[in-house]
């Protein structure tokens, strides 16, 4: 029998060949036709909530071949939402590819999530005036903003992350409008910004940081710490604001009661301090 099987793959192995292939072809779209995307969608959707603890909510789960998913819509609270979501899982390596679309923009995520760990984003073309900033802030920002953020494991000590992130902002204005329902602010355009901080052992340090345009120019320098998860960062900065004329005239009276006191050319100092989420600006 062995010696028949040998040589009829001897003599037709081209025929051979195209059996197999044809049987693999046949067995995947099989195999994919009847696959259970449905219940997998579902099961991840809630895995990702029940991690997130709500906070992220994906629809429209369905499993691509060979090792991936595509995702419709994945909300993160209610600050904004991912479209066209595509993750695949490297076949040879403890890493996760993710792409897709935001605020107008797209995305790109590369994530290692053992040790040693690796993060890479790139974001280009995101639009703020759709994170939503009027409802809270009572005016509307524009503007575009590129994100490239590269971290990973430090190799000095553990438990810690080196890496840069880099943020640039184009075209920013302000439509003008009562400001924390506080005091009006006029129409305000403040032009183009960056901001680069480079991180050795979970801290950064802030390396560029400045806004510049007609209505004001700013500063920022400091320190970022890095925290697990991300929302304990902390961080302890100085930001220096040269208003223009009219953005002085609009809000010298209304903050009165701060002591602004004027350095020359330095402008307006103010100490930014605390959690990254919610941190205390004083004048200085």
């Amino acid at each position: 029998m062995r010696e028949k099987v040998l040589g009829i793959l001897h003599r037709k192995p081209v025929r051979v060949l195209g059996y197999v292939s044809l049987f693999i072809i046949a067995f995947i779209i099989f195999f994919y036709a009847t696959f259970p995307h449905h219940m997998v969608g579902r099961i991840f959707s809630l895995y990702l909530q029940r991690q997130t603890k709500g906070l992220v909510y994906a629809e429209g789960v369905k499993v691509s071949f060979p090792l991936g998913l595509v995702i419709e819509n994945v909300a993160v609270g209610d600050v904004f939402t991912l479209r066209d979501v595509k993750l695949s899982k490297h076949i040879f390596s403890p890493a996760v590819s993710i792409y897709g679309h935001t605020l107008g923009g797209t995305f790109q995520l590369e994530y290692k999530y053992r040790e040693p760990y690796n993060f890479i984003l790139n974001a280009k073309k995101l639009n703020i005036t759709m994170l939503g900033l009027k409802e809270r802030l009572g005016m509307e920002i524009a503007g575009e903003a590129d994100v490239e953020i590269e971290m990973h494991s430090s190799s000095s000590r553990r438990n810690t992350y080196d890496g840069r992130v880099i943020l640039k902002l184009k075209g920013m204005s302000v439509s003008g409008g009562k400001l924390l329902d506080i005091f009006e602010l006029p129409p305000l355009s403040l032009g183009e910004g960056v901001l680069k901080a480079e991180f050795k052992q979970s801290v950064g340090e802030v390396k560029v940081g400045r806004i510049e345009g007609p209505s004001l120019k700013g500063e920022l320098k400091g320190r970022i710490f890095l925290k697990i998860p991300v929302e304990q960062t902390r961080v302890n900065c100085v930001l220096t604001i040269k208003p223009g004329r009219e953005l002085e005239k609009a809000v010298r009276e209304k903050l009165s009661f701060l002591n602004l006191r004027k350095f020359g050319e330095k402008g307006w100092r103010f100490s930014i301090s605390g959690p990254l989420i919610k941190p205390r600006v004083n004048p200085l």
